[in-house]
Protein backbone atom coordinates (compact mmCIF):
# COMPACT_ATOMS: atom_id res chain seq x y z
CA UNK A 1 0.00 0.00 0.00
CA UNK A 2 2.46 2.37 0.72
CA UNK A 3 4.39 1.54 -2.84
CA UNK A 4 1.31 2.51 -4.76
CA UNK A 5 1.14 5.79 -2.57
CA UNK A 6 4.68 6.48 -3.48
CA UNK A 7 4.25 6.07 -7.11
CA UNK A 8 0.76 8.08 -7.09
CA UNK A 9 2.19 10.99 -5.05
CA UNK A 10 5.59 11.00 -7.99
CA UNK A 11 3.75 11.12 -10.83
CA UNK A 12 1.44 13.89 -9.46
CA UNK A 13 4.42 15.87 -9.00
CA UNK A 14 5.47 15.36 -12.41
CA UNK A 15 2.28 16.34 -13.76
CA UNK A 16 2.97 19.82 -11.35
CA UNK A 17 6.53 19.89 -13.35
CA UNK A 18 4.95 19.92 -16.51
CA UNK A 19 2.51 22.61 -15.83
CA UNK A 20 4.68 25.04 -14.38
CA UNK A 21 6.78 24.47 -17.60
CA UNK A 22 3.96 25.09 -19.62
CA UNK A 23 2.65 28.32 -17.83
CA UNK A 24 6.44 29.81 -17.80
CA UNK A 25 6.60 29.35 -21.42
CA UNK A 26 3.44 31.16 -22.08
CA UNK A 27 4.98 34.24 -19.96
CA UNK A 28 7.82 34.37 -22.15
CA UNK A 29 6.39 34.59 -25.33
CA UNK A 30 4.07 37.33 -23.66
CA UNK A 31 7.17 39.62 -22.60
CA UNK A 32 8.85 38.65 -26.23
CA UNK A 33 5.36 40.51 -27.54
CA UNK A 34 5.27 43.45 -25.46
CA UNK A 35 9.30 44.67 -25.81
CA UNK A 36 8.33 44.21 -30.09
CA UNK A 37 5.74 46.10 -29.83
CA UNK A 38 7.94 48.99 -27.88
CA UNK A 39 10.71 48.98 -30.60
CA UNK A 40 8.40 49.83 -33.55
CA UNK A 41 6.53 52.70 -31.87
CA UNK A 42 9.71 54.96 -32.22
CA UNK A 43 10.67 54.50 -35.54
CA UNK A 44 7.06 54.81 -36.38
CA UNK A 45 6.73 58.38 -35.15
CA UNK A 46 10.30 59.57 -36.59
CA UNK A 47 8.80 59.16 -39.75
CA UNK A 48 5.65 60.80 -39.39
CA UNK A 49 8.08 64.03 -38.27
CA UNK A 50 9.71 64.17 -41.04
CA UNK A 51 6.76 64.24 -43.05
CA UNK A 52 5.61 67.21 -41.71
CA UNK A 53 8.12 69.11 -41.93
CA UNK A 54 8.90 68.66 -45.46
CA UNK A 55 5.20 69.94 -45.55
CA UNK A 56 5.80 73.01 -43.59
CA UNK A 57 9.10 74.10 -46.17
CA UNK A 58 6.69 74.03 -49.01
CA UNK A 59 3.93 75.97 -47.96
CA UNK A 60 6.24 79.06 -47.06
CA UNK A 61 7.96 79.21 -50.28
CA UNK A 62 4.63 79.19 -52.16
CA UNK A 63 1.63 80.35 -50.69
CA UNK A 64 2.44 80.66 -46.98
CA UNK A 65 1.08 84.77 -45.77
CA UNK A 66 5.24 85.60 -44.87
CA UNK A 67 5.15 85.85 -48.98
CA UNK A 68 2.35 87.12 -49.80
CA UNK A 69 3.00 90.15 -47.29
CA UNK A 70 6.40 90.54 -49.32
CA UNK A 71 4.89 90.81 -52.85
CA UNK A 72 1.53 91.04 -52.78
CA UNK A 73 1.04 92.33 -56.30
CA UNK A 74 1.64 88.89 -57.69
CA UNK A 75 0.81 85.82 -57.42
CA UNK A 76 2.68 82.91 -58.07
CA UNK A 77 1.33 79.29 -58.63
CA UNK A 78 2.69 76.46 -56.73
CA UNK A 79 1.83 73.13 -56.41
CA UNK A 80 1.31 71.71 -53.13
CA UNK A 81 2.44 68.28 -51.96
CA UNK A 82 0.56 65.94 -49.22
CA UNK A 83 2.42 63.17 -47.80
CA UNK A 84 -0.24 60.46 -46.71
CA UNK A 85 1.09 57.52 -44.35
CA UNK A 86 -1.26 54.61 -44.53
CA UNK A 87 -0.35 51.97 -41.39
CA UNK A 88 -1.42 48.41 -41.72
CA UNK A 89 -3.87 46.99 -39.00
CA UNK A 90 -2.33 44.69 -36.91
CA UNK A 91 -2.76 41.11 -37.55
CA UNK A 92 -4.54 39.14 -34.66
CA UNK A 93 -2.21 36.50 -33.44
CA UNK A 94 -3.45 32.96 -33.47
CA UNK A 95 -1.81 31.13 -30.23
CA UNK A 96 -2.07 28.02 -29.55
CA UNK A 97 -1.88 26.55 -25.90
CA UNK A 98 -0.49 22.82 -25.50
CA UNK A 99 -2.27 22.84 -21.92
CA UNK A 100 -5.50 22.34 -23.63
CA UNK A 101 -4.96 20.00 -25.75
CA UNK A 102 -3.66 17.74 -22.77
CA UNK A 103 -5.81 15.47 -20.42
CA UNK A 104 -4.64 16.69 -16.48
CA UNK A 105 -5.74 14.69 -14.20
CA UNK A 106 -6.67 16.46 -10.68
CA UNK A 107 -6.95 16.07 -7.29
CA UNK A 108 -10.68 15.17 -7.48
CA UNK A 109 -10.47 12.37 -9.76
CA UNK A 110 -7.99 11.14 -7.17
CA UNK A 111 -10.19 11.23 -4.40
CA UNK A 112 -13.16 10.05 -6.83
CA UNK A 113 -10.92 6.68 -7.52
CA UNK A 114 -10.45 6.31 -3.59
CA UNK A 115 -14.02 6.79 -2.70
CA UNK A 116 -14.62 4.13 -5.27
CA UNK A 117 -12.42 2.00 -4.07
CA UNK A 118 -13.98 2.33 -0.26
CA UNK A 119 -17.41 1.53 -1.62
CA UNK A 120 -16.63 -1.52 -3.37
CA UNK A 121 -15.01 -2.90 -0.15
CA UNK A 122 -17.97 -1.90 2.00
CA UNK A 123 -20.30 -3.35 -0.51
CA UNK A 124 -18.25 -6.60 -0.48
CA UNK A 125 -18.28 -6.52 3.51
CA UNK A 126 -22.19 -6.14 3.12
CA UNK A 127 -22.38 -8.90 0.86
CA UNK A 128 -20.45 -11.09 3.15
CA UNK A 129 -22.28 -10.31 6.34
CA UNK A 130 -25.42 -10.67 4.18
CA UNK A 131 -24.67 -14.24 3.41
CA UNK A 132 -23.89 -15.08 6.60
CA UNK A 133 -27.16 -13.54 8.08
CA UNK A 134 -28.75 -15.98 5.53
CA UNK A 135 -26.79 -19.10 6.84
CA UNK A 136 -27.54 -18.13 10.17
CA UNK A 137 -31.70 -17.33 9.42
CA UNK A 138 -31.78 -21.19 7.58
CA UNK A 139 -29.53 -22.55 10.50
CA UNK A 140 -32.64 -21.02 12.91
CA UNK A 141 -35.35 -22.31 10.10
CA UNK A 142 -34.15 -26.16 10.42
CA UNK A 143 -37.01 -28.00 12.47
CA UNK A 144 -35.61 -28.86 15.58
CA UNK A 145 -36.14 -32.40 17.74
CA UNK A 146 -39.17 -32.06 20.20
CA UNK A 147 -38.86 -34.28 23.16
CA UNK A 148 -41.44 -37.06 23.28
CA UNK A 149 -43.17 -35.37 26.73
CA UNK A 150 -43.34 -31.78 24.87
CA UNK A 151 -44.96 -32.99 21.76
CA UNK A 152 -47.79 -34.38 23.71
CA UNK A 153 -48.19 -31.64 25.41
CA UNK A 154 -48.39 -29.99 22.49
CA UNK A 155 -51.20 -32.03 20.57
CA UNK A 156 -53.53 -31.69 23.79
CA UNK A 157 -53.93 -27.82 23.52
CA UNK A 158 -56.59 -26.12 21.99
CA UNK A 159 -55.08 -24.00 20.02
CA UNK A 160 -52.88 -27.07 18.29
CA UNK A 161 -56.30 -28.59 17.75
CA UNK A 162 -58.40 -25.72 15.99
CA UNK A 163 -54.91 -25.22 13.83
CA UNK A 164 -54.96 -28.97 12.81
CA UNK A 165 -58.71 -29.21 12.40
CA UNK A 166 -58.06 -25.99 9.94
CA UNK A 167 -55.12 -27.22 8.04
CA UNK A 168 -56.15 -30.55 7.29
CA UNK A 169 -59.41 -29.33 6.34
CA UNK A 170 -57.51 -27.17 3.44
CA UNK A 171 -54.87 -30.08 2.40
CA UNK A 172 -57.91 -32.79 1.89
CA UNK A 173 -59.35 -30.23 -0.50
CA UNK A 174 -56.41 -29.77 -2.13
CA UNK A 175 -55.52 -33.24 -2.40
CA UNK A 176 -59.13 -33.94 -3.93
CA UNK A 177 -58.98 -31.53 -6.64
CA UNK A 178 -59.54 -32.99 -10.01
CA UNK A 179 -57.97 -30.42 -11.95
CA UNK A 180 -54.63 -27.74 -12.07
CA UNK A 181 -55.05 -25.34 -9.76
CA UNK A 182 -52.45 -22.88 -11.28
CA UNK A 183 -53.91 -23.40 -15.05
CA UNK A 184 -57.13 -21.35 -15.63
CA UNK A 185 -59.70 -23.20 -17.15
CA UNK A 186 -62.34 -20.79 -17.61
CA UNK A 187 -61.96 -20.29 -21.68
CA UNK A 188 -61.75 -23.63 -21.67
CA UNK A 189 -64.44 -24.91 -20.69
CA UNK A 190 -67.51 -26.27 -22.78
CA UNK A 191 -71.21 -26.89 -21.51
CA UNK A 192 -71.33 -31.07 -22.48
CA UNK A 193 -73.95 -31.95 -24.82
CA UNK A 194 -76.10 -34.32 -24.34
CA UNK A 195 -76.53 -33.30 -20.52
CA UNK A 196 -79.09 -36.45 -20.07
CA UNK A 197 -81.49 -38.23 -22.81
CA UNK A 198 -83.21 -35.57 -23.83
CA UNK A 199 -80.45 -32.73 -23.51
CA UNK A 200 -81.95 -30.73 -20.90
CA UNK A 201 -80.58 -30.76 -16.92
CA UNK A 202 -77.93 -33.55 -15.66
CA UNK A 203 -77.03 -34.23 -12.01
CA UNK A 204 -74.06 -32.20 -10.68
CA UNK A 205 -73.48 -33.37 -7.36
CA UNK A 206 -75.48 -35.54 -4.51
CA UNK A 207 -74.77 -34.20 -0.81
CA UNK A 208 -76.09 -36.32 1.70
CA UNK A 209 -75.75 -36.06 5.16
CA UNK A 210 -74.68 -38.73 7.55
CA UNK A 211 -78.01 -38.58 9.72
CA UNK A 212 -81.15 -39.87 8.13
CA UNK A 213 -83.41 -39.36 10.78
CA UNK A 214 -83.20 -35.62 9.81
CA UNK A 215 -85.03 -33.57 6.90
CA UNK A 216 -84.14 -30.21 5.10
CA UNK A 217 -85.80 -26.98 6.71
CA UNK A 218 -84.08 -24.74 4.08
CA UNK A 219 -81.77 -24.13 0.94
CA UNK A 220 -80.04 -21.30 -0.09
CA UNK A 221 -77.33 -20.26 -1.93
CA UNK A 222 -74.50 -18.29 -1.36
CA UNK A 223 -74.37 -14.63 -2.69
CA UNK A 224 -71.01 -14.10 -2.40
CA UNK A 225 -69.77 -17.63 -3.93
CA UNK A 226 -71.31 -19.52 -6.38
CA UNK A 227 -70.29 -23.31 -5.28
CA UNK A 228 -71.79 -22.82 -1.58
CA UNK A 229 -74.68 -23.84 -0.39
CA UNK A 230 -76.32 -23.31 3.36
CA UNK A 231 -78.63 -26.44 4.25
CA UNK A 232 -80.30 -26.41 7.40
CA UNK A 233 -81.50 -29.15 9.40
CA UNK A 234 -84.37 -29.92 11.27
CA UNK A 235 -85.05 -33.30 13.59
CA UNK A 236 -87.60 -35.45 13.39
CA UNK A 237 -89.83 -35.91 15.87
CA UNK A 238 -89.58 -40.29 16.60
CA UNK A 239 -85.73 -40.01 16.00
CA UNK A 240 -83.52 -40.91 19.28
CA UNK A 241 -80.42 -39.04 17.61
CA UNK A 242 -78.07 -37.83 20.49
CA UNK A 243 -76.87 -35.03 17.87
CA UNK A 244 -77.79 -31.48 19.09
CA UNK A 245 -81.27 -30.56 17.67
CA UNK A 246 -80.00 -28.04 15.13
CA UNK A 247 -77.78 -28.27 12.69
CA UNK A 248 -76.49 -26.44 9.45
CA UNK A 249 -73.93 -27.25 7.21
CA UNK A 250 -72.13 -25.32 4.39
CA UNK A 251 -71.01 -27.78 1.79
CA UNK A 252 -68.40 -26.22 -0.92
CA UNK A 253 -69.23 -28.31 -4.46
CA UNK A 254 -65.50 -28.86 -5.30
CA UNK A 255 -65.22 -30.71 -2.38
CA UNK A 256 -68.78 -32.64 -1.88
CA UNK A 257 -67.91 -34.99 0.71
CA UNK A 258 -67.59 -33.08 3.69
CA UNK A 259 -69.30 -30.19 4.92
CA UNK A 260 -67.20 -26.98 4.81
CA UNK A 261 -68.48 -25.85 7.88
CA UNK A 262 -71.18 -27.47 10.51
CA UNK A 263 -73.11 -24.90 12.69
CA UNK A 264 -75.39 -26.34 15.63
CA UNK A 265 -78.21 -25.17 18.08
CA UNK A 266 -80.10 -26.31 21.00
CA UNK A 267 -83.36 -25.95 18.97
CA UNK A 268 -84.32 -26.83 15.22
CA UNK A 269 -83.15 -24.65 12.69
CA UNK A 270 -85.99 -23.80 10.39
CA UNK A 271 -84.81 -21.12 8.35
CA UNK A 272 -81.00 -19.99 6.99
CA UNK A 273 -79.24 -17.59 5.09
CA UNK A 274 -76.12 -16.01 4.70
CA UNK A 275 -75.55 -12.15 5.33
CA UNK A 276 -75.53 -10.64 1.94
CA UNK A 277 -72.84 -7.81 3.19
CA UNK A 278 -70.58 -10.76 5.46
CA UNK A 279 -69.55 -14.52 3.73
CA UNK A 280 -68.71 -14.84 7.11
CA UNK A 281 -71.86 -14.17 9.17
CA UNK A 282 -75.07 -16.67 8.71
CA UNK A 283 -79.00 -15.77 10.09
CA UNK A 284 -81.23 -18.38 11.18
CA UNK A 285 -84.45 -18.56 12.54
CA UNK A 286 -85.70 -21.43 15.06
CA UNK A 287 -88.40 -23.79 16.06
CA UNK A 288 -88.58 -21.85 19.47
CA UNK A 289 -88.66 -18.89 18.03
CA UNK A 290 -85.42 -17.62 18.52
CA UNK A 291 -83.30 -15.79 16.13
CA UNK A 292 -79.56 -16.15 16.02
CA UNK A 293 -76.14 -15.32 14.72
CA UNK A 294 -73.33 -17.47 13.99
CA UNK A 295 -69.56 -16.26 12.43
CA UNK A 296 -68.04 -18.86 10.32
CA UNK A 297 -64.42 -17.62 11.63
CA UNK A 298 -65.22 -18.61 15.71
CA UNK A 299 -67.00 -21.67 17.08
CA UNK A 300 -69.66 -23.90 15.88
CA UNK A 301 -72.34 -21.77 18.06
CA UNK A 302 -74.03 -18.93 17.89
CA UNK A 303 -72.54 -15.61 18.76
CA UNK A 304 -75.57 -13.69 19.40
CA UNK A 305 -79.06 -14.74 20.03
CA UNK A 306 -82.29 -13.24 20.99
CA UNK A 307 -83.72 -13.82 24.34
CA UNK A 308 -86.03 -17.34 24.61
CA UNK A 309 -88.92 -15.09 26.69
CA UNK A 310 -89.01 -11.66 25.29
CA UNK A 311 -91.51 -9.50 23.48
CA UNK A 312 -90.18 -11.61 19.88
CA UNK A 313 -91.16 -14.37 18.83
CA UNK A 314 -92.72 -17.47 20.41
CA UNK A 315 -93.31 -19.57 17.88
CA UNK A 316 -91.02 -21.69 15.12
CA UNK A 317 -89.65 -18.63 12.61
CA UNK A 318 -91.59 -19.42 9.13
CA UNK A 319 -89.27 -16.97 7.36
CA UNK A 320 -86.24 -14.62 7.76
CA UNK A 321 -85.14 -11.62 5.55
CA UNK A 322 -82.86 -8.64 5.06
CA UNK A 323 -83.28 -5.40 4.54
CA UNK A 324 -80.36 -2.79 4.50
CA UNK A 325 -80.45 0.95 4.81
CA UNK A 326 -78.00 3.76 4.95
CA UNK A 327 -78.13 3.86 8.12
CA UNK A 328 -78.63 0.53 9.66
CA UNK A 329 -78.29 -2.87 8.57
CA UNK A 330 -82.01 -5.07 9.70
CA UNK A 331 -83.58 -8.30 9.27
CA UNK A 332 -87.43 -8.97 9.51
CA UNK A 333 -88.64 -12.48 10.36
CA UNK A 334 -91.80 -14.04 10.65
CA UNK A 335 -93.19 -16.58 12.66
CA UNK A 336 -96.30 -19.00 12.29
CA UNK A 337 -98.56 -16.90 14.69
CA UNK A 338 -98.42 -14.23 12.07
CA UNK A 339 -96.15 -11.90 14.50
CA UNK A 340 -93.44 -9.51 11.87
CA UNK A 341 -90.65 -8.39 13.85
CA UNK A 342 -87.47 -5.64 12.64
CA UNK A 343 -84.53 -6.15 14.45
CA UNK A 344 -81.16 -4.83 14.07
CA UNK A 345 -78.02 -6.88 13.34
CA UNK A 346 -75.96 -5.70 16.08
CA UNK A 347 -78.81 -6.08 18.50
CA UNK A 348 -80.51 -9.26 18.90
CA UNK A 349 -81.85 -8.44 22.51
CA UNK A 350 -84.98 -6.88 21.75
CA UNK A 351 -87.15 -5.76 18.55
CA UNK A 352 -86.78 -2.35 16.95
CA UNK A 353 -90.86 -3.06 15.74
CA UNK A 354 -93.29 -5.69 16.17
CA UNK A 355 -96.19 -6.06 13.73
CA UNK A 356 -99.07 -8.19 13.35
CA UNK A 357 -100.94 -10.31 10.66
CA UNK A 358 -104.58 -9.56 11.64
CA UNK A 359 -107.65 -11.52 10.33
CA UNK A 360 -111.32 -12.03 11.68
CA UNK A 361 -110.43 -15.17 12.31
CA UNK A 362 -107.47 -16.79 13.58
CA UNK A 363 -104.75 -18.60 10.85
CA UNK A 364 -101.49 -19.81 11.66
CA UNK A 365 -98.32 -18.71 8.53
CA UNK A 366 -97.06 -21.44 7.17
CA UNK A 367 -94.84 -19.93 4.49
CA UNK A 368 -93.78 -15.98 3.31
CA UNK A 369 -92.15 -14.07 0.52
CA UNK A 370 -90.30 -10.57 0.30
CA UNK A 371 -90.07 -8.84 -2.21
CA UNK A 372 -86.35 -9.34 -4.02
CA UNK A 373 -86.25 -4.62 -4.82
CA UNK A 374 -88.66 -3.90 -1.74
CA UNK A 375 -87.71 -5.93 1.23
CA UNK A 376 -91.06 -4.36 3.26
CA UNK A 377 -93.27 -5.80 0.89
CA UNK A 378 -94.69 -9.43 2.02
CA UNK A 379 -96.49 -12.28 0.78
CA UNK A 380 -97.65 -14.85 3.21
CA UNK A 381 -99.53 -18.25 2.85
CA UNK A 382 -101.84 -19.73 5.75
CA UNK A 383 -102.93 -23.19 6.79
CA UNK A 384 -106.25 -21.98 5.90
CA UNK A 385 -105.45 -21.53 2.41
CA UNK A 386 -105.14 -17.65 2.25
CA UNK A 387 -102.20 -15.57 0.34
CA UNK A 388 -101.75 -12.24 1.82
CA UNK A 389 -100.21 -9.73 0.49
CA UNK A 390 -98.90 -6.50 2.44
CA UNK A 391 -96.43 -3.65 2.78
CA UNK A 392 -94.76 -2.70 6.57
CA UNK A 393 -94.59 1.82 6.07
CA UNK A 394 -93.02 3.28 8.91
CA UNK A 395 -94.52 1.99 12.26
CA UNK A 396 -97.34 0.51 10.49
CA UNK A 397 -98.52 -2.69 8.61
CA UNK A 398 -101.08 -2.41 6.02
CA UNK A 399 -102.36 -5.45 4.63
CA UNK A 400 -103.24 -4.63 1.36
CA UNK A 401 -105.00 -7.89 -0.41
CA UNK A 402 -106.41 -11.15 0.36
CA UNK A 403 -106.12 -13.80 -2.14
CA UNK A 404 -108.35 -17.08 -1.62
CA UNK A 405 -106.97 -20.17 -2.83
CA UNK A 406 -109.65 -22.19 -5.04
CA UNK A 407 -109.56 -25.25 -2.70
CA UNK A 408 -108.70 -23.86 0.36
CA UNK A 409 -106.11 -26.27 1.08
CA UNK A 410 -102.94 -25.19 2.93
CA UNK A 411 -100.17 -22.91 1.14
CA UNK A 412 -96.56 -24.83 1.07
CA UNK A 413 -94.85 -21.72 -0.75
CA UNK A 414 -95.23 -18.41 -2.25
CA UNK A 415 -92.81 -16.54 -4.14
CA UNK A 416 -92.98 -13.50 -5.88
CA UNK A 417 -91.94 -12.92 -10.01
CA UNK A 418 -88.46 -11.46 -9.62
CA UNK A 419 -89.09 -9.20 -12.32
CA UNK A 420 -90.16 -5.95 -11.12
CA UNK A 421 -92.27 -5.07 -13.72
CA UNK A 422 -94.54 -8.39 -13.15
CA UNK A 423 -96.93 -8.85 -10.74
CA UNK A 424 -97.34 -12.36 -11.04
CA UNK A 425 -97.29 -14.84 -7.90
CA UNK A 426 -96.64 -18.35 -7.88
CA UNK A 427 -97.94 -20.64 -4.86
CA UNK A 428 -97.99 -24.30 -4.07
CA UNK A 429 -100.12 -26.20 -2.10
CA UNK A 430 -101.20 -29.82 -0.68
CA UNK A 431 -104.19 -30.09 -2.99
CA UNK A 432 -101.69 -31.40 -5.51
CA UNK A 433 -101.13 -28.27 -7.95
CA UNK A 434 -98.96 -25.00 -8.65
CA UNK A 435 -101.51 -21.99 -9.30
CA UNK A 436 -100.51 -18.62 -11.09
CA UNK A 437 -101.97 -15.21 -9.43
CA UNK A 438 -101.82 -11.86 -10.65
CA UNK A 439 -101.25 -9.20 -7.11
CA UNK A 440 -103.52 -6.46 -7.07
CA UNK A 441 -106.33 -8.15 -9.33
CA UNK A 442 -106.34 -11.67 -7.13
CA UNK A 443 -106.76 -12.75 -10.37
CA UNK A 444 -106.38 -16.80 -10.82
CA UNK A 445 -104.12 -17.20 -14.53
CA UNK A 446 -103.22 -20.87 -13.92
CA UNK A 447 -103.60 -23.80 -12.32
CA UNK A 448 -100.91 -26.78 -12.96
CA UNK A 449 -102.83 -30.04 -12.03
CA UNK A 450 -99.98 -32.62 -13.15
CA UNK A 451 -99.01 -34.07 -9.67
CA UNK A 452 -99.90 -36.90 -8.23
CA UNK A 453 -98.52 -36.04 -4.18
CA UNK A 454 -98.41 -32.79 -2.28
CA UNK A 455 -96.21 -30.31 -3.92
CA UNK A 456 -94.26 -28.55 -1.05
CA UNK A 457 -92.06 -25.98 -2.72
CA UNK A 458 -91.77 -23.90 -6.54
CA UNK A 459 -89.60 -20.69 -7.01
CA UNK A 460 -89.34 -18.69 -9.85
CA UNK A 461 -85.89 -18.42 -12.15
CA UNK A 462 -83.59 -15.06 -11.40
CA UNK A 463 -82.62 -15.92 -15.11
CA UNK A 464 -85.25 -16.41 -17.05
CA UNK A 465 -89.32 -15.14 -16.71
CA UNK A 466 -90.60 -18.00 -18.16
CA UNK A 467 -89.15 -20.89 -15.61
CA UNK A 468 -89.85 -21.54 -12.51
CA UNK A 469 -88.78 -25.27 -10.95
CA UNK A 470 -91.04 -27.26 -7.94
CA UNK A 471 -91.00 -30.44 -6.04
CA UNK A 472 -93.51 -32.89 -4.80
CA UNK A 473 -93.87 -36.12 -2.34
CA UNK A 474 -92.92 -38.12 -5.26
CA UNK A 475 -89.61 -36.82 -5.09
CA UNK A 476 -89.96 -35.58 -8.74
CA UNK A 477 -87.88 -32.10 -9.68
CA UNK A 478 -89.56 -29.87 -12.26
CA UNK A 479 -88.90 -27.43 -14.64
CA UNK A 480 -91.65 -25.59 -16.30
CA UNK A 481 -91.52 -23.14 -19.16
CA UNK A 482 -94.79 -21.53 -19.49
CA UNK A 483 -93.50 -19.65 -22.60
CA UNK A 484 -93.51 -23.13 -24.14
CA UNK A 485 -96.51 -25.63 -22.99
CA UNK A 486 -98.70 -25.16 -19.62
CA UNK A 487 -99.83 -28.45 -19.60
CA UNK A 488 -96.35 -30.56 -19.14
CA UNK A 489 -92.93 -29.71 -17.51
CA UNK A 490 -90.45 -29.39 -19.76
CA UNK A 491 -88.16 -31.77 -17.89
CA UNK A 492 -88.45 -34.23 -14.70
CA UNK A 493 -85.79 -35.98 -12.50
CA UNK A 494 -87.11 -38.25 -9.82
CA UNK A 495 -84.55 -37.61 -7.68
CA UNK A 496 -85.43 -41.25 -5.19
CA UNK A 497 -88.72 -42.33 -3.40
CA UNK A 498 -88.16 -39.55 -0.45
CA UNK A 499 -90.30 -36.40 -0.81
CA UNK A 500 -88.46 -33.44 -1.89
CA UNK A 501 -89.49 -30.37 0.37
CA UNK A 502 -87.51 -27.41 -0.64
CA UNK A 503 -85.84 -25.52 -4.28
CA UNK A 504 -83.58 -23.12 -5.01
CA UNK A 505 -81.99 -21.43 -8.07
CA UNK A 506 -78.65 -20.33 -7.97
CA UNK A 507 -77.80 -16.64 -8.78
CA UNK A 508 -77.05 -16.94 -12.45
CA UNK A 509 -80.38 -19.25 -13.02
CA UNK A 510 -78.17 -22.26 -14.30
CA UNK A 511 -78.19 -24.57 -11.46
CA UNK A 512 -81.07 -25.92 -9.21
CA UNK A 513 -80.74 -27.47 -5.77
CA UNK A 514 -83.26 -30.12 -4.01
CA UNK A 515 -83.43 -31.19 -0.61
CA UNK A 516 -85.26 -34.20 0.62
CA UNK A 517 -86.39 -35.72 4.30
CA UNK A 518 -83.83 -38.21 4.12
CA UNK A 519 -81.47 -35.03 4.55
CA UNK A 520 -80.05 -35.60 0.97
CA UNK A 521 -79.42 -32.75 -1.43
CA UNK A 522 -79.34 -32.74 -5.18
CA UNK A 523 -77.85 -30.48 -7.73
CA UNK A 524 -78.61 -29.86 -10.97
CA UNK A 525 -77.39 -28.16 -14.15
CA UNK A 526 -79.25 -26.39 -16.73
CA UNK A 527 -78.70 -26.23 -20.48
CA UNK A 528 -77.80 -22.72 -20.69
CA UNK A 529 -79.44 -22.10 -23.94
CA UNK A 530 -82.73 -23.10 -21.96
CA UNK A 531 -81.59 -21.01 -18.59
CA UNK A 532 -81.44 -18.16 -19.96
CA UNK A 533 -84.34 -16.21 -21.61
CA UNK A 534 -84.51 -15.07 -25.05
CA UNK A 535 -85.94 -11.47 -26.62
CA UNK A 536 -89.63 -13.23 -27.02
CA UNK A 537 -89.99 -15.50 -24.31
CA UNK A 538 -91.87 -13.62 -21.86
CA UNK A 539 -94.34 -11.92 -25.09
CA UNK A 540 -94.69 -15.86 -25.58
CA UNK A 541 -95.70 -16.67 -21.73
CA UNK A 542 -98.19 -13.45 -22.11
CA UNK A 543 -99.92 -15.33 -24.99
CA UNK A 544 -100.03 -18.57 -23.33
CA UNK A 545 -101.43 -17.36 -20.17
CA UNK A 546 -104.14 -14.75 -22.05
CA UNK A 547 -105.44 -18.07 -23.96
CA UNK A 548 -105.74 -20.09 -21.00
CA UNK A 549 -109.14 -20.31 -20.25
CA UNK A 550 -108.44 -21.03 -15.79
Amino acid sequence: MSDLKDSIQKSKEERIKKLEALRKAKQDREEAKKRQAQYLEPSMRDDMNRSYNSDLSLNISGDSPQAQILSPKKADIGIKTFNKMYLMPKAKSIVYEREIQVEIETDSEDEEKTENKGVRNAANERTGKAETKEEEVAEAAKPKEMDPEEAEVLIGTKEFGEFFNRCSFVVEKALEEKYNVIEDFILQQKVEDPFDQKGKMKLLQMLHFKDEDRCISSLDWSAHFDDTIVASYIKAELSETKLAHGVINIWHLEDPSVPKHTLYSQSSITQAQIYPNDPNILLGGSYTGQLLIWDLRAKALPIQRSPALNKGHTFPVIGISFAESRHSSNCVSLSSDGKLCVWMMSLLQTPVDIFEIKQRNEISINCMDFLAVEPWNYTVGTEEGLIINGIIQGSLNIEKEEINNQAMAPITSVHNHPNTESSLLLASSVDWTVRLYQKGTGKHLMSIDAYDEYVYDAKWSPANPCIFACCDGDGNLDVWDIGKSIETPYTRQNTSSKALNRVSWDNNGYRIVAGNSASAIYIYQLEKDFAHAKNDDWLKAIMHLGNNPN
